[in-house]
């Protein structure tokens, strides 16, 4: 399910033709603990909650060169194994979700405050090519649950280090609940 809703929101960011105003404000996902800069106003792709109480929310923001996605997730305790780090998380993630569907050109693993992080550049070919600078982040919180945030920019080749697209990507900061 969370997989589908992000390869939807790849599959808007890629087209990356709708205008949103280029007017940056920071942005937050309802019920998320981070707070992200994102040009014009961010909406909605998709929102859920599973019977398990896993919640996935993605929110896509739009402008004539490029697509920007926020994305959370949150595993409560159990869910997700506590044997299973955020690290190994984040591989699988990669390895088993993102690889699939694109070619990864690079990736680099980091700490970010308490959480474990990965940067990868992937480009989809096809009639678009784009490319997708991606930087995923992953954290157990004080309860155990799995907390997973991803911000993802897509455009053409050549713009995933642009002025906007790092401002975006930046800008990502996890903020007190």
């Amino acid at each position: 399910m969370r997989r589908t809703a992000l390869i939807a929101a790849w599959v808007a960011l890629l087209a990356f033709g709708a205008q949103a105003e280029e007017r940056w404000t920071y942005f937050s996902i309802p019920g998320a603990d981070f707070v992200v800069t994102m040009p014009g106003s961010p909406k909605a792709v998709s929102d859920t909650t599973d019977p398990k109480g896993v919640v996935a929310k993605i929110y896509l923001s739009e402008t004539e060169e490029r697509g920007y996605v926020s994305d959370y997730a949150f595993f409560p305790r159990g869910v997700i194994p506590d044997t299973v780090t955020p690290e190994q998380f984040i591989e699988h993630g990669l390895r088993n979700g993102v690889a699939k569907d694109l070619k990864i050109l690079s990736e680099r693993k980091f700490k970010f405050a308490n959480a474990s992080a990965a940067e990868f550049v992937a480009e989809k070919s096809g009639v678009k090519p784009a490319i997708l600078k991606v930087r995923m982040y992953a954290r157990r919180d004080d309860d155990g649950n799995l907390r997973v945030y991803q911000s993802t920019v897509g455009g053409p080749p050549g713009s995933e280090n642009s002025a906007d697209s790092l401002r975006f990507l930046d800008s990502f900061k996890l903020v007190p609940k």
